[in-house]
């Protein structure tokens, strides 16, 4: 998901530190959870349990639906411009090549 989420200009630095993050996040919950079942007993399920569902509801109402859609579209859901730039840019470039390409070809055909 965090591939989706992050612009173009910022998705490898976002997917890097969301991996991080995750390592991270994974390291202290294995710290944890020998003490907690050892001293809470099935309390630390309850514990667990809770916040899966806390992430459940954060997840239905606030992470939107990201299948079918390209990066790009995601782009728009987010209101990420950057990407529209970039395409226009792109496009840019291409008509200036393929425009410098006809015209070199037109030139030549004027020259034999």
């Amino acid at each position: 998901m965090p591939s989706e989420i992050f612009p173009s200009s910022l998705r490898a630095k976002g997917v890097a530190l969301s991996t991080c993050s995750n390592w991270l996040n994974n390291f202290i919950i294995g710290l944890i959870t020998p003490p907690l079942v050892q001293n809470t007993g099935f309390g630390a399920y309850t514990f667990f349990a809770v916040f899966c569902l806390l992430s459940l509801a954060w997840t239905f109402y606030f992470v939107p639906e990201t299948r079918g859609r390209t990066l790009e579209a995601m782009d728009r859901v987010f209101n990420d411009v950057n990407s529209e730039q970039e395409e226009a840019r792109r496009k840019a470039i291409e008509s200036e090549l393929i425009g410098n390409d006809e015209s070199t070809v037109s030139h030549e055909r004027a020259m034999s």
